[in-house]
C-alpha cells in the first residue's frame, strides 16, 4: 500500500494501481487502498491508458464480482477502447447488481447511441432520469438523440429542461439555440445564443449561430459582425462562419464580388491540421463560389460565368469525393452541376450525372434507418428520381436555381 502511495507521488500511476490491486487482493475491504486506486485510475483515464485499465478492472472483478461500480468502469473502459457491444454486457451487470445506478444506465445509453440504436438509448437515459430527475447530462443526451431522430420539438423540451435545472450548462444552451433555429423561432434562438455567449463570449460556434439567427431576422449588418467575430475567435479556422458571411454580404445587398473575395480568403486561411471538417469546408466554399457564378451567368451577356461555376463545382466534387460522411454534400454539388449541363443542352453528360446521382441517392436511402430523415432526403434530391433528363429540360430547370443555404 505505502509503495503505491510513493509510486503515485512519482507519477508512476500504472505501477501505483498494480500496488493498490495487490493490497486489495490481500484485504478486499481496504477502503484507503480503494480510494487511492480510484484517484490513480481517474488520472490514467485522462491519459487514455485504457488497455492497462481494462486489465486492472478485470483483476478487481475477480476479487469483488458483485461490485456494480467496477462493472460500470469495466464497461466504460471497453467503450473507450471501441468495444461498444462488449461494454453493454458490463453495464447490464452493473444494473443487475444495482438497478438504481444512474451512471450505468447512462453508460449503456451512450454505448447504444454509438451503435446507432437511438430509440433504445433514449429508453436507458429515461431510466437514469427516473432515478434522478435533475440529471442534466441525461436530459442533454436525450435531446441530442431526439434531434437526430428528427423529433425537433421534443428535443427542445429536453434541452430547455436541462437549462432550467442548470442555467450554466453552456452546451445545452447551444443545442437549444440550434433547435430553435430549426423550428424557425428565430428571435427565441437569438436570445438563446445570447445566453450561451454570456457563459462564453468567445464561443465561435455560438457566434456563428447568432449570425444565422440575425440573418433570418433580416438584421444583416449585425449578422455580418457576428460572423466576423466567429472567424476572429476561431483564428480564421471555422469554415461555416466564412461560408455564412459570404451569403450575408450578398443578401444585405453588397456586391457578389465581396462574397467571392471572402470565400477565397477562407479557402486560403483554413488549414487541414487545425480546421474542423477541413474537407467539407473546402468543398462547401467552392460550391458557394460556383453557385454565385451560376446565378450571375443567368444574366444577359454573362453566360461565360457558367464555365467558372462548372470549374468550382468540379473542384468541390473532387474534394468531397470518397467520403461517405459527405455523400449528401456531394449530391448537392452534383445536382447543381447537372443543371449547368442541361442549360448547355449537353444531354449525354447530364444523363451521366443523373445516373451517378440516382445511384448514390438510392444507396443513401437504403442505408437511412429513420423514415422522417429518408423522406427529407428524397424530397431534397427529387431530381435524381426522375426517369429522364428530357423531363427536366421541359421544366426549364426550375428545380436547379441555386439558393443560399446557411450551414
Amino acid at each position: 500500500m505505502y509503495r503505491g502511495i510513493t509510486l503515485a507521488g512519482l507519477n508512476r500511476l500504472q505501477e501505483a494501481v498494480a500496488s493498490y490491486d495487490q493490497a486489495i487482493e490481500i484485504q478486499p475491504d481496504y477502503e484507503d487502498a480503494w480510494s487511492r486506486r480510484s484517484y490513480a485510475i481517474s488520472e490514467l483515464s485522462k491519459l487514455k491508458h485504457f488497455e492497462f485499465l481494462l486489465n486492472s478492472w478485470e483483476k478487481v472483478l475477480k476479487i469483488k464480482p458483485k461490485n456494480a461500480e467496477s462493472w460500470y468502469y469495466h464497461g466504460y473502459t471497453l467503450s473507450r477502447l471501441g468495444q461498444k457491444r462488449e461494454s453493454l454486457a458490463s453495464y447490464d451487470k452493473a444494473i443487475q447488481i444495482s438497478p438504481d445506478y444512474a451512471e450505468a444506465w447512462k453508460g449503456k445509453g451512450f454505448a447504444l447511441k454509438r451503435l446507432g440504436r437511438l430509440e433504445e438509448a433514449i429508453d436507458n437515459y429515461d431510466k437514469a432520469i427516473e432515478i434522478d430527475p435533475d440529471d442534466t447530462e441525461a436530459l442533454y443526451q436525450i435531446g441530442n438523440l431526439l434531434e437526430n431522430l428528427g423529433y425537433v420539438e421534443d428535443a427542445f423540451d429536453s434541452y430547455d429542461e436541462a437549462v432550467k435545472i442548470d442555467s450554466n450548462y453552456k452546451e445545452a444552451w447551444y443545442r437549444r439555440s440550434k433547435v430553435l433555429l430549426r423550428l424557425n423561432r428565430h428571435l427565441e434562438a437569438l436570445n438563446s445564443y445570447e445566453c450561451t455567449l454570456t457563459l462564453d463570449p468567445e464561443d465561435y460556434y455560438a457566434l456563428n449561430g447568432k449570425g444565422l439567427a440575425l440573418a433570418r431576422l433580416v438584421r444583416y449588418p449585425e449578422a455580418i459582425a457576428a460572423y466576423l467575430d466567429s472567424i476572429d475567435y476561431s483564428e480564421k479556422q471555422y469554415w461555416r462562419a466564412w461560408h455564412n458571411l459570404g451569403w450575408a454580404l450578398i443578401n444585405s445587398g453588397k456586391s457578389y464580388k465581396l462574397a467571392l473575395k471572402n470565400w477565397t480568403e477562407g479557402l486560403k486561411a483554413i488549414k487541414p491540421e487545425i480546421c474542423d471538417s477541413y474537407q467539407e469546408g473546402c468543398g462547401v466554399l467552392h460550391h458557394s463560389i460556383g453557385k454565385v457564378y451560376y446565378r450571375e451567368g443567368r444574366k444577359p451577356g454573362k453566360h461565360d460565368y457558367w464555365h467558372k461555376a462548372k470549374k468550382n463545382y468540379e473542384l468541390a466534387l473532387k474534394i468531397l469525393k470518397n467520403n461517405p460522411k459527405l455523400d449528401e454534400r456531394y449530391l448537392e454539388v452534383l445536382q447543381d452541376l447537372y443543371g449547368i449541363y442541361l442549360n448547355w443542352e449537353e444531354i449525354e453528360k447530364a444523363e451521366e450525372l443523373q445516373r451517378i446521382g440516382a445511384d448514390l441517392l438510392r444507396r443513401l436511402l437504403a442505408e437511412c434507418k429513420h423514415p422522417g430523415r429518408k423522406k427529407q432526403l428524397a424530397r431534397k434530391f427529387v431530381g435524381f428520381n426522375q426517369l429522364t433528363v428530357d423531363l427536366y429540360a421541359q421544366s426549364k430547370m426550375s428545380l436547379y436555381l441555386p439558393i443560399s443555404k446557411p450551414s
